[in-house]
């Protein structure tokens, strides 16, 4: 059974934070939106019950390395959190791409360096 619209509209207009007088929403960073069924399997991290919340990069000027430190740097800090619950990044793709362009860079320059 799909989200209803309207309660999707009111997650876009739940406050993230406040800086001075003005909050941010999720609507302002992100859009929440219906993307599937209801999740009805068991998730475990370490053999703890968990919840599982992904964050998937849309296209355009996005960036995976920025936006998985950006999403780190985040759940560092969330506030109102109770001490027995536990934060984590459980899958970080930007290891990957981290990778990926270190390995071009090396590449790189041993083509450069034989060049010579």
């Amino acid at each position: 059974m799909p989200i209803v619209s309207s309660v999707v509209d009111e997650i876009n207009d739940l406050p993230l934070k406040t800086v001075g007088n003005a909050s941010v929403m999720v609507g302002d960073i992100g859009q929440a939106k219906d993307g599937g069924q209801l999740q009805t399997n068991i998730v475990r991290v370490d053999g703890q019950h968990s919840v599982y919340i992904p964050v998937l990069k849309q296209g355009g000027n996005s960036n995976t390395i920025t936006i998985v430190d950006g999403v780190k740097k985040a759940v560092a800090h969330l506030l109102d959190i109770p001490s027995v619950l536990k934060t984590n990044v459980v899958f970080d793709q930007s290891a990957f791409v981290k990778l990926a362009v270190k390995n071009v860079i090396n590449e790189g320059t041993i083509g450069f360096a034989s060049r010579r």
